[in-house]
């Protein structure tokens, strides 16, 4: 009994429901992506996906009367040896090709319908509503005008710019416009933030009081996420921008 060729033909089977959860998770940036999901999520989401897929593309063959021998694949899925299959090789030849050009173009389908289901999720912020439709990873949704605009619905066009204020001591506080950040989406780690116009603020504990922002020389400053004890996120609307980024900050304040 040839059960290795029938494992081979299981994971081509449950290939599009893969290939379509990668389209759904998968982006170019880095600090967007989000691989942080549970092994047993994936395999049960692709596992229920390929099975969705594969129903409806048979529901189509069946409407255009294409055929398919159920009864090769099954006898191949539980081990049979190709020459205790009562075909000739022309046949096996036939139904060969036919599975190829099949799986080929379910795969190919598969990403494009993902990356457009994906495309009209982030569309209409369904992504942000319901944590069911997430494709980003956490940071990047409270990084972005996405979060302000779904969620939240704080503007309608979105923010100008993203203001923090980072706590790393219990009495130091680091304030500026977001520019930048860094997250491991191996690691799901988000590692640094980058600053613009930035000033530091000490906290006198005494008197419950901060003490005016003093303005930190320099272009950025970078703070490193294990030395923040928490962040302070304002999305701002500001109807004329004022440059450079440290006068704009100054209005903040």
């Amino acid at each position: 009994m040839n059960f290795a060729l029938g494992a081979i033909l299981i994971v081509i089977l449950l290939l599009p429901g893969a290939i379509a959860l990668d389209a759904y998770y998968s982006t170019f940036k880095n600090k967007e992506a989000n691989l942080n999901i549970p092994l047993s999520d994936s395999l049960i989401k692709g596992i229920f996906w390929s099975l969705a897929i594969h129903a409806s593309s048979l529901c189509l063959l069946t409407y255009y009367n294409y055929e398919v021998d159920f009864r090769f694949l099954y006898d191949i899925i539980i081990g049979k040896d190709i020459k205790d299959i009562n075909i000739t090789y022309s046949i096996f030849s036939k139904y060969a090709k036919q599975f190829i050009f099949y799986i080929a173009i379910v795969i190919i389908s598969s990403w494009l319908i993902s990356k457009f289901f994906k495309y009209i999720i982030n569309l209409l912020r369904l992504n942000i509503n319901y944590n069911a439709f997430r494709n980003y990873n956490y940071w990047f949704y409270i990084f972005s005008d996405n979060y302000s605009e779904g969620m939240r619905k704080i503007f309608r066009d979105g923010s100008d710019l993203i203001y923090l204020d980072v706590m790393v001591t219990s009495d130091v506080i680091y304030c500026g416009i977001l520019i930048d950040f860094n997250y491991s989406p191996h690691k799901d780690v988000l590692e640094n933030i980058v600053l613009e116009g930035a000033k530091r603020r000490v906290v006198d504990k005494e008197n419950s009081k901060i003490k005016e922002a003093i303005p930190i020389p320099g272009d950025i400053l970078v703070i490193n996420m294990k030395d923040v004890l928490n962040i302070n996120v304002k999305y701002l609307k500001i109807s004329a921008f004022i440059e450079p980024p440290e006068n704009t900050a100054a209005l903040i304040n």
